[in-house]
C-alpha cells in the first residue's frame, strides 16, 4: 500500500487496483505523508501536522513549515522556526482516538 500526496488530495494506491482519493484536506496542500502500517497517516502541511484515520482525521499541532518523520512507533516533529524536534512516543496510540467523523468536504 502506498499514498501519495497531490496537493490537498492523498491518493491511495494498492497492487492492481486503480488509485483513489482517500482523503482531502480542506484549507491547505499536504507536503509530507508518514504512513504507519495498521495505524494510519501522519501529515504536515505548512503550517500543522495532523492525523488520518481509518474513522477520523484530526490536526495536533500547529507550527509553521513542520517536518515529520516516523521511527520505531514514535513520531519525530522539527519545529522548523526554533529547529526543536518533539519526539511523540506511542504513535500507535492514534489508531484508538475516537473522534468524530469528519467530513473535509462539508466543512462549514
Amino acid at each position: 500500500r502506498t499514498c501519495i500526496a497531490m496537493g490537498p488530495v492523498v491518493v491511495l494506491l494498492e497492487g492492481n487496483k486503480s488509485p483513489r482519493g482517500y482523503f482531502k484536506h480542506p484549507d491547505e496542500d499536504i507536503l509530507e505523508l508518514e504512513l504507519y502500517p495498521d495505524v494510519g497517516l501522519f501529515y504536515a502541511t505548512k503550517s500543522e501536522v495532523g492525523f488520518i484515520g481509518r474513522k477520523q482525521w484530526f490536526n495536533f499541532l500547529k507550527t509553521p513549515e513542520p517536518r515529520i518523520q516516523l521511527r520505531n512507533k514514535k513520531l519525530y516533529i522539527l519545529v522548523s522556526n526554533s529547529l526543536g524536534v518533539i519526539s511523540l512516543d506511542g504513535a500507535d496510540l492514534f489508531a484508538g482516538v475516537e473522534r468524530p467523523v469528519m467530513n473535509p468536504e462539508k466543512t462549514e
